[in-house]
């Protein structure tokens, strides 16, 4: 094969990557574009071996493995189809939590764009509203539902002509001559290893999940001490995952809260914190929704007494229900992913993951119950009793597995620029959940869908931070 024919240079096949190849192709009718995918059409018992770890904290090894899918189309083929924006704060730093070094505003239209090729024209955003009656403390953030979209056709690549696809072919570590320019990359395929050559123009892009991403970069040199591609030492640091709980509380409520011009049968109904409340009580974004039930058996006959109470006090009718939450977590240096001296049967070096939610986490949660429950009662809307035992012993992970190779301005604190280019190599770019620097609460594969339509006019030429 003629490697250097081709201007583009993918590693993975999931959401990240066939998003970008998408919008890269709308504005690029010549380049052609060589994928690099580790497995085959389906999970193999081969590949799965390939995600094996050891896990110490808040989740066992089969959690991360479970989370990382080496086959075509990634972990598109485990996604559920929940999507919706971060917070405009998301992207803004304040004095206990970092943000972005991207405007929100700039990551309007590709957010515009990522909803179009996930979804239909109906967009969550346009239903997220200031509550009034919660005196604007409270938003309503609904999370569209949409029809999974998962990549499992190979077909799609292999029959476009711009785009040679090349499975079973299992990315091990990149090669360099003088730290500035990726001149090769170390593959497994065919039972054997081979070096695919680099030309200083040609653009590889890494997407190979949080996980992969971190793999890849933290395998040793044979030249250096230093990792390719891990010069600022934080590659595989500041993993990060969604926590929720469910339930999280019983709540008593008027469902007036759960009435609003959105068509439920297509969303999933969320409430988020103002940015005021958070920002004054110090709190990390925090999501609950609101499940109405019918049955009361569970419920503690003091908490169903309340109903009649407050129904008469506030002369209102009150309905039960469950809150389900979900919580971010603050980047941690000590949560990460580090090399064993193990590896793996395409010569690889295994890793390991240390991971747990700290006390902070946890506890930003607990406090976000409490005003929730506060802003409900101040307001005559309902009451809740929180489950601690739930939040703080049965909290459980979503599979939105981030960080590792997080973006941002300097060398110092980041792995990759604004525009996702490594700090060190010229001709590098690293995509997916692993750039996140923050997690937000919401799920990843908008945002990632974002991030690539971004990269992609970037390659193209298109704008710049």
């Amino acid at each position: 094969m003629i490697y250097k024919n081709y201007s583009l240079i993918v590693i993975g096949s999931s959401h990240a990557s066939q998003t970008l190849i998408d919008s890269f192709l709308e504005k690029n009718k010549k380049s052609k574009i060589l994928v690099l995918e580790g497995g085959s059409d389906q999970e193999t018992e081969m590949n799965r071996k390939l995600t094996e770890n050891t896990s110490y904290g808040s989740h066992d090894s089969n959690y991360w493995q479970n989370h990382w899918v080496r086959a075509y189309g990634g972990t598109s083929r485990k996604w559920e189809g929940w999507i919706g924006t971060l917070e405009r704060e998301d992207f803004e730093k304040n004095n206990f939590r970092g943000g972005w070094d991207i405007d929100y505003d700039s990551m309007l239209p590709h957010y515009k764009k990522a909803y179009e090729y996930y979804s239909d024209e109906t967009k969550s955003y346009k239903y997220e509203k200031n509550l009034e009656y919660f005196s604007n403390h409270i938003k309503f953030k609904p999370i569209k539902i949409t029809k999974a979209k998962r990549f499992t056709d190979s077909n799609k690549f292999e029959k476009n002509k711009q785009i040679t696809l090349e499975k079973e072919s299992n990315v091990i570590k990149f090669l360099t001559k003088n730290r500035k320019i990726i001149s090769g990359i170390e593959v497994f395929k065919n039972g054997k290893t081979d070096i695919i050559p680099i030309q200083p123009e040609q653009k590889i892009v890494l997407a190979a999940g949080s996980l992969g991403n971190a793999q890849i970069l933290l395998q040793p040199s044979s030249t250096s001490d230093i990792a390719i591609g891990n010069e600022s030492g934080l590659v595989g640091k500041n993993l990060m995952d969604h926590f929720q709980t469910m339930p999280s509380a019983d709540i008593i409520f008027d469902e007036k809260i759960l009435k609003h011009s959105v068509p439920m049968d297509n969303f999933y109904n969320c409430f988020t914190l103002s940015k005021d409340l958070k920002i004054e009580n110090e709190l990390l974004n925090f999501q609950a929704s609101i499940q109405q039930i019918n049955q009361t058996e569970h419920m503690q006959k003091s908490f169903l007494d309340e109903i009649s109470l407050l129904s008469a006090q506030w002369n209102k009718k009150l309905s039960l229900g469950l809150i389900h939450s979900r919580g971010e977590i603050l980047p941690q240096l000590h949560n990460c992913i580090k090399l064993t001296n193990e590896k793996n049967w395409v010569g690889q070096n295994k890793f390991r993951v240390e991971f747990s939610y700290s006390s902070k986490d946890l506890m930003s949660s607990l406090n976000s119950h409490r005003k929730f429950g506060e802003l409900l009662v101040k307001n005559k809307i309902g009451m809740i009793k929180i489950r601690n035992d739930d939040i703080f012993r049965r909290s459980f992970g979503t599979g939105h597995i981030m960080g590792t190779t997080k973006l941002g301005k300097n060398r110092e604190d980041s792995v990759c620029d604004v525009n996702l280019k490594h700090h060190n190599y010229d001709n590098l770019y690293l995509l997916g959940s692993s750039v996140f620097p923050t997690s937000g609460v919401i799920n990843p594969t908008l945002t990632i869908a974002a991030l690539a339509d971004r990269l992609a006019q970037r390659l193209n030429g298109i704008g710049q931070s």
